[in-house]
């Protein structure tokens, strides 16, 4: 049988003008698994197969027939019927220059079938299948493939032509070639259904995955149809298209089909008539690549879409087309491009209607935009998300075209001052429009030239950018907030600008050095607006300057403002500054807070039409210092509180040294107090608690000498509480001292210190920002302290009287403190000289071994000295410490056999600068 079958072959080819040499090179290839003259087997190699056409399961097909200069491996001339069976395969292979045919059915009326048919062409020109009678049905079952290999002409996968239909499942169509297609459809009512998950692929320049056309023969209505589910598409070359269908076709992809090209000019799918797709997927990489372009009828694309372009466009709608493409909130769509648009609707009638849908602008390039409508296009779309990188546009309107945008709209531009909404005049065209609603995320400027843009952002929207509107062709910009926050990026300027309850926030700059003055039509609404100043110029001469808002034409409304607190400003609480300008004065601000610029404290009157800046240091100085500056200068107070502390009395830090040991002494101190400071200048009150230990050691020199020396060391630990806050301060101190005592009650009591203070504080601003500061100081005293024990001789009583004096120098070094907020506080060193008189009345019972002691004691304290400063960022204010006040208290000493000494007093000072009340205790021990 085989050796009869290559005779067959022979004498064919040479029938057909087919070289002999080509023939036995066929019968070798094909007879690589047949022993010649073997027996027949089940799954035959036959020759061409034309009109009366049988074949088994599984045979296979040689083409070795020529039809006018074409090898085909079937051919149907007449109208009848083509079963291929199952499994059957046909293989053509033509030489240069002829052409190839797989299967060609000619015969109107014809019908085709087959079952995982496999059919591989090659040729200068190559066909896999073409219906090319009328109205032939053709269905390929499930699984078949047709390859096809092009030479210098045409590849063709399939060809449906003049009302024929082709059906199947799971179909595999490839191409090799230019100019080649993987699926073609022709004119009057041609059909393709390809079942579920089959696949066309092309490679090659000007190639189609699937080229779909209808509107020939004059034919009334002609419709050419496609219909397939999962269909996935693959071509690649230079102007590649996945499908190219004509007008008055219609395309239903079904759900899940995904289509890729790559190439320059490479297009996932143009269409002019109707296509459907649900989670479609278009991937078009190359320059000047397409998504989608509809030209013509209507496309309904449903939820878990994606369309991709690498450089022109992802979606574009063309003359007279609506675009439906709908994601849902589960399942939203996208659109990317490179540079390009993600969505384009250009020319009259043109309409893309998008619903949850999200669009990516991923490069850099001129005329790059998110949504771009020209040419009298419109736009809508429904929750709609935009993301551009620097360089790109999000919303772009021009010549007469219309955008209207709805429900939540994200607009995230690479930086603020990137553009997100926007229109461009062109003479001799309408004004564009967009209009968009609802609650917004927009990080970019929105701009009007020469356009008609209206904004209405809903509750919880937050808008980061500019705004701008040239009034060119009788354009504007008006913006309507509820419940929203505006950051102002830059200098912006507005038609209409409408708040609710909303935000105008300057403090959130592009960069936080540069100011921006916002210039509105007409305001109404009310709104808080949030600004920044430096109403202090710099060192390098630049005057003042602010965020400021111009209202040219007309103001309503109640509106508040808020100046940012700006600790780091050289101010002198002098300046004056406007930070409101109207036209009509009408509309109201008032200030949320004092502002705290640099050291000082600002308020916002009212100066004709204008609101302005000021301070009221002229008239009030005690008022004006912030919380901050004052917790910062009161350090000098605390630390002329704590010294005085430290250094009194003999008896406060002794007891009775009237009885001493021989070998020596060793004491504890414990003293307890609270202080009341009252204004100071421009400072403001406090009081403060604190608590001191103070342990020392003493010796006589000698029982014939009654010199004492010692030394002494402790820590005092305050606790500051300012008007808006709290401190800590912590006085570590060391010292010295000596004393004289003669046995006629005279004594002189010398002694000195060292310290070292550390003082932090924290407090709250008039914007209720926390703010802190920490410095350190350090200081030193001297004293010198004498007195005189009188006994009263009155009968049977034990009455002394006991005058004293003191003096006491101290002087405390220069500190500097950097506060949170920008604050530098430079306080002055000081010295302060201070003198006491007083006079203590005291009743002193003794016997052998115990002696006690109660007293009352008062005095005059006076101090000569304390003038000193401090410097708010180099802004100078005086502070004095010079008083008078009286000191009073109650005590008793109480010596122990001989050895112990128990001590307790309390005492309060007052005077012009502070109220102090406290208490001290003390142990000391003779050994």
């Amino acid at each position: 049988m085989a050796c009869l079958l290559r005779n067959n072959i022979i004498q064919s080819a040479k029938k057909n003008n087919i070289s002999a040499k080509y023939s036995f090179a066929k019968i070798s290839l094909l007879s690589l698994n047949i022993a010649m003259c073997m027996h027949s087997v089940q799954a035959a190699i036959i020759s061409s197969q034309i009109d009366n056409i049988m074949v088994s399961d599984g045979d296979k097909i040689i083409a070795d027939k020529m039809h006018a200069g074409s090898l085909y491996g079937v051919m149907k001339t007449n109208t009848g019927t083509v079963d291929l069976g199952n499994n059957v395969s046909i293989s053509v292979t033509a030489p240069f220059p002829y052409s190839a045919d797989g299967i060609f059915i000619l015969g109107d009326n014809s019908n085709l079938t087959a079952n995982k048919l496999s059919v591989d062409v090659a040729g200068d020109s190559a066909t896999g299948l073409y219906l090319f009678g009328k109205n032939i049905e053709a269905n390929l079952g499930t699984g078949s493939s047709i390859n096809v290999e092009g030479g210098s002409a045409a590849s063709l996968g399939v060809i449906v032509n003049d009302g024929s239909s082709l059906k199947a499942d799971n179909l595999f169509i490839q191409t090799k070639g230019d100019r080649g297609i993987g699926l073609r459809i022709d004119t009057n009512s041609s059909s393709a259904d390809l079942g579920s998950n089959s696949k066309i692929i092309t490679n090659g320049n000007s190639s189609y995955g699937v080229f779909i056309s209808a509107n020939t023969n004059n034919e009334p209505n002609p419709i050419a149809h496609l219909k397939a589910t999962a269909l996935n598409i693959d071509t690649t070359g230079f102007g590649a298209y996945g499908i190219n269908a004509q007008p008055n076709t219609v395309v239903d992809l079904g759900t899940g089909s995904r289509i890729k090209t790559h190439g320059q000019y490479a297009t996932g799918i143009w269409i002019f008539g109707d296509l459907r797709a649900d989670a479609l997927v278009i991937d078009a990489q190359g320059a000047d690549s397409n998504g989608l372009e509809a030209r013509g009828g209507t496309v309904n694309i449903g939820a878990g879409s994606h369309i991709t372009s690498s450089s022109r466009g992802a979606l574009l709608a063309n003359e007279n087309t609506t675009v439906n493409y709908f994601g849902t909130a589960d399942n939203r769509n996208s659109l990317s491009a490179g540079s390009g648009f993600g969505v384009s609707s250009q020319l009259a009638g043109s309409t893309i209607n998008l619903k949850n849908t999200d669009i990516v602008i991923n490069q850099n390039g001129e005329n790059s935009y998110g949504i771009w409508s020209l040419q009298s296009g419109k736009i809508n779309g429904e929750n709609i998300t935009i993301t551009g990188v620097a360089g790109t546009q999000g919303i772009y309107a021009m010549r007469d075209s219309q955008i209207d945008l709805t429900g939540n709209l994200v607009i995230n531009m690479a930086t603020v001052d990137q553009v997100a909404i926007n229109t461009e005049h062109e003479d001799h065209f309408a004004p564009s429009r967009i209009n968009a609603t609802g609650k917004m995320l927009i990080n970019g400027s929105i701009k009007s030239t020469g356009g008609l843009v209206n904004i209405s952002m809903q509750n919880g929207s937050v808008w980061s950018g500019s705004a701008g509107s040239d009034n060119v062709n009788q354009g504007y910009l008006n913006i309507n907030m509820n419940n929203s926050r505006w950051n102002v990026a830059g200098n912006s300027n507005l038609d209409n600008l409408l708040l609710e309850n909303s935000t105008v926030d300057f403090s959130k700059s592009l960069n936080s050095g540069d100011y921006s003055t916002l210039k509105v039509t007409n305001l109404l609404g009310a709104g808080s607006f949030i600004l920044r100043t430096n109403i202090a110029g710099n060192s390098q001469g630049v005057k003042s300057t602010n965020d400021k808002l111009i209202v040219t034409g007309t103001s309503a409304g109640d509106h508040s403002l808020t100046i940012m607190n700006r600790g780091n400003q050289k101010t002198t609480g002098k300046e004056v500054l406007t930070v409101v300008e109207t036209a009509d004065g009408i509309a109201n601000f008032t200030a949320t807070s004092s502002v705290e610029l640099g050291g000082y404290l600002y308020d916002i009157r009212k100066n004709g039409n204008n609101w302005e800046l000021y301070s009221s240091a002229n008239l009030n100085p005690s008022s004006t210092l912030t919380s901050t500056a004052d917790a910062s200068a009161n350090l000098l107070n605390v630390s002329y509180i704590l010294n005085h502390a430290e250094t009194q009395t003999l008896m406060q830090r002794l007891g009775d040294l009237r009885q001493s040991g021989q070998q020596g002494n060793a004491w504890i101190r414990e003293s307890g107090s609270k202080v009341d400071v009252f204004r100071n200048g421009s400072l403001k009150p406090f009081n403060m608690t604190f608590n001191s230990t103070q342990f020392g050691f003493d010796k006589r020199v000698s029982p014939k000498t009654p010199l004492y020396i010692g030394t002494f060391m402790g820590l005092t630990h305050a606790s500051p509480h300012y008007v808006f806050g709290n401190g800590v301060v912590q006085s570590h101190h060391w010292g010295v001292y000596s004393t004289v005592m003669a046995d006629n009650g005279f004594y002189i009591d010398g002694s000195a210190k060292l310290s070292r203070l550390k003082n932090t504080f924290k407090v709250t601003d008039s914007q209720n920002n926390s703010v802190g500061g920490s410095t350190n100081s350090s200081g030193m005293s001297a004293s010198i302290e004498v007195g005189n024990k009188i006994n009263l001789k009155l009968a049977g009583t034990s009455f002394y009287i006991e005058p004293q004096g003191q003096f006491t120098y101290s002087h405390q070094n220069a500190a500097k403190l950097q506060a949170t907020n920008g604050l530098t506080s430079k306080l002055d060193s000081y010295d302060s000289t201070l003198g006491r008189i007083s006079a203590l009345l005291g009743y002193e019972k003794n016997d052998d071994n115990n002696k006690v002691n109660i007293y009352f004691k008062s005095g005059f304290i006076k101090e000569f000295g304390g003038n000193t400063g401090y410097k708010l960022n180099d802004s100078s204010e005086k502070h004095r410490f010079k008083d008078q006040w009286w000191n009073n208290g109650i005590g008793i000493s109480a010596n122990l056999n001989r050895a112990h000494t128990i001590y307790l007093e309390a005492d309060s000072t007052k005077g012009g600068k502070f109220h102090q009340r406290k208490v001290n205790g003390g142990y000391r021990f003779t050994f």
